[in-house]
């Protein structure tokens, strides 16, 4: 299956926005280097988590749906598709932020930004519960927070695709998601499985699988024009209000921009020429090909460097815009290396052995990079 080039490129570069500027914080800079340039990224640079669920929605409708629905992939290799994908990088991550957290508590006493981290914390994170399901504080790599409540997302669309993909029935569930993670957000909810974690991940993924309904509804009318010509007006109403009143004007600007504002977004990428092109330039897709990387290697790389600063007392300007980019080129080289010769090669070789190639049914999921 094709992938979508212009939906690689954004992610691309929601990934450098999560992991270059939103978290560059974690280094505490004087001052942000390039702030007034990125000044979006620093402040509202989390939100763009809630943009990877939307595309994960969207992506998962566009890859598995079809063969969800006529059962040509079942539950136990659509669970080895998506534990090879993600388990290997995070095993490896996990271990290597336990190490060199043990190493500055042992040399400084303290750890770096994420403080839960013993016995107990380590086991969720080993089992992908870390976070949404038992806990709710952030330990070891935390940015895999986002994975672990997304699983919960995976299972769910496989139970509605497999059962009732045939039916319209989906659609309802779709939305009843969504509504449940806006109910959960809005009443502060704090329990198992019903948190502000998994609010996000309800409201995010299926609002991505509605979104390419309506994509391929679009697709199919004549008056494919006008609903382009909506999606633009009311993008752009929104973002000249914030960026010109500040973004009070939206209240809820969180619920705005994952209700409205990305979904608004994808959809003018996917139907306008101009930008789909831009986004689908090679440097920008292969950025999203190894986004996975970059999102879990940025923070242990954060660490390394801060506990090598630390224990051996060297100056570093977290503030000069030298230091910014030889960092986030850093990260981009190390996550090459990370996806071509780790992440791909664990990948195909947990495929061949948990898979079955004589009783697979859809011979395309042992090359698929999904």
């Amino acid at each position: 299956m094709n992938r979508i080039n212009s939906l690689d490129g954004l992610r691309g570069l929601a990934a450098i926005g999560v992991a270059f500027f939103w978290h560059y914080q974690h280094f505490n800079p004087e001052t942000f280097p390039f702030s007034r340039k990125a000044y979006w990224f620093y402040q509202y640079g989390y939100s763009l988590v809630d943009l990877f669920f939307i595309l994960s929605g969207f992506i998962f409708c566009y890859v598995y749906k079809a063969r969800l629905t006529s059962k040509s992939l079942g539950i136990k290799e659509y669970g080895v598709l998506r534990f090879s994908r993600l388990y290997p990088l995070h095993l490896l991550t996990l271990l290597l932020v336990a190490l060199v957290q043990s190493i500055r508590h042992y040399y400084i006493g303290d750890y770096f930004i994420y403080q839960h981290n013993d016995t107990y914390h380590f086991i969720l994170n080993l089992f992908f519960i870390q976070n949404g399901w038992f806990e709710h504080n952030f330990s070891f790599n935390a940015p895999t927070w986002s994975l672990s409540v997304e699983i919960i997302a995976y299972l769910l669309f496989f139970l509605i695709i497999y059962f009732l993909g045939s039916k319209e029935y989906y659609l309802v569930l779709y939305i009843a998601f969504v509504i449940l993670g806006i109910v959960i957000k809005l009443t502060g909810l704090n329990t198992f499985l019903l948190n502000q974690e998994t609010s996000r991940v309800f409201m995010g993924f299926f609002v991505g699988c509605l979104v390419y309904e309506l994509y391929n509804y679009v697709r199919k009318i004549k008056t494919q024009h006008v609903f382009i010509s909506i999606y633009s007006a009311v993008f752009l109403f929104l973002s000249i209000s914030a960026i010109t009143f500040g973004h009070g004007v939206l209240r809820d600007w969180q619920l705005v921009y994952t209700l409205i504002i990305f979904p608004l977004g994808i959809l003018i990428i996917l139907e306008i020429k101009i930008f789909n092109k831009i986004l689908s330039v090679k440097p920008l897709t292969y950025l999203g090909e190894i986004s996975f990387s970059i999102y879990l290697l940025h923070y242990p790389m954060q660490l390394v460097l801060k506990t090598l600063k630390d224990i051996y007392s060297f100056e570093i300007n977290f503030s000069s815009r030298l230091t910014f980019v030889t960092f986030c080129i850093s990260v981009i080289f190390v996550s090459i290396l990370s996806h071509e010769f780790f992440e791909k090669p664990s990948q195909k070789y947990l495929r061949k052995v948990l898979l079955d190639r004589k009783n697979v049914r859809d011979k395309r999921i042992l090359y698929s990079k999904s």
